[in-house]
Parts: C-alpha cells; structure tokens; sequence
C-alpha cells in the first residue's frame, strides 16, 4: 500500500521501517526520561485504553498507552 506524505510517496512498510529506526535512535533518551522520573518517588500515572488495527487481520483489539510522570516535570509513554 503507498501512502502520500506530501508530495512524498512511500511504501507503508517503508514508513513502518523508518518509525522503528527513528524509535530505536531515540531509546537512550527514552530511558534517561524514564529513569529519572522513576527514581523521583512519587510517580503519576494514566492508563488509557486504545483501539488498534491487528496487521493482516482487519479487526480492532483494545491495547493502552501509558504515561508516568512526576508531578509536574517529565513524562514518559509506555
């Protein structure tokens, strides 16, 4: 399937690609955020229920998003 960003058009499997790299270059700043925000004592944090598209299936399964945070200063998504 191509899919249009702009005048750019790309495979969604490239997409796909490129989110995962760009997730993976940014893990060490996901973990010092989370660390941190772990090691502060008092963490809030919000569960909310989200509907995905299962690949290949075509049917909605419910997964969650999670966020932490210390009241107030950093978040990090789960």
């Amino acid at each position: 399937m191509l899919i249009a960003v702009g005048t750019l058009q790309k495979k969604s499997r490239t997409l796909a690609r490129w989110v995962a790299l760009a997730a993976d270059w940014l893990k060490p700043i996901y973990e010092q955020i989370r660390t941190g925000v772990m090691a502060g004592g008092y963490v809030q944090v919000d569960e909310t229920p989200i509907d995905y598209l299962e690949p290949g299936n075509g049917k909605t399964k419910q997964g969650y998003l999670w966020t932490g945070s210390l009241a107030g200063v950093d978040v990090f998504f789960y």
